[in-house]
């Protein structure tokens, strides 16, 4: 990941982490228009999960921004760690954890995957993360080895005006 990107981040987080938030008027009808593949993937996350035979115990979430998935998922009984590597990601997700009453179930990091060391577990998420990385095989293979069960992934769509955007 580029120094510019995380940079990006970390000076728009808040912003950036508000698109995961109820909003209403002009900015609810933005939302179900143009980010329902986000709303679509939250719910394939959770059903995932909430699925899994024997129950997952231990989610990784690669990216976590401001960490709605680790907040939800140790909503649901995982401990949950969380990894961005914006430091403004970090502390908005501390406090959603917080807030949720669920800080005991998750701990958050910034830094940089690849170089962290970090346990492996039974769920692996990287949602959204894909979408600014230039080169994604080494990642993904990183990925691979630190899910003990399961790794959902999501890549941008080739196509779409969000991937040309993210691409600039």
């Amino acid at each position: 990941m580029s120094r510019q990107v995380s940079e990006y981040f970390h000076r728009t987080a808040a912003d950036f982490d508000a698109i995961h938030d109820r909003r209403g008027g002009c900015a609810a009808l933005i939302d179900r228009v143009f980010r329902r593949g986000m709303r679509e993937r939250y719910a394939y996350v959770m059903a995932a999960a909430a699925a899994a035979r024997p129950p997952l115990t231990s989610l990784l979430d690669a990216g976590c921004g401001g960490g709605k998935y680790c907040v939800a998922l140790a909503g649901r009984g995982l401990t949950a760690l969380g990894v961005d590597f914006a430091p403004a990601m970090v502390d908005l997700a501390t406090r959603r954890a917080q807030t949720a009453g669920v800080a005991a179930r998750c701990r958050f990091l910034a830094g940089d995957l690849m170089t962290l060391t970090l346990q492996p577990a039974d769920l692996v998420l990287a949602i959204g993360l894909f979408d600014y990385v230039a080169v994604p095989g080494p990642l993904l293979e990183r990925l691979r080895t630190l899910a003990r069960r399961e790794l959902i992934v999501s890549f941008p769509r080739a196509g779409t005006w969000q991937g040309w955007l993210r691409r600039l």
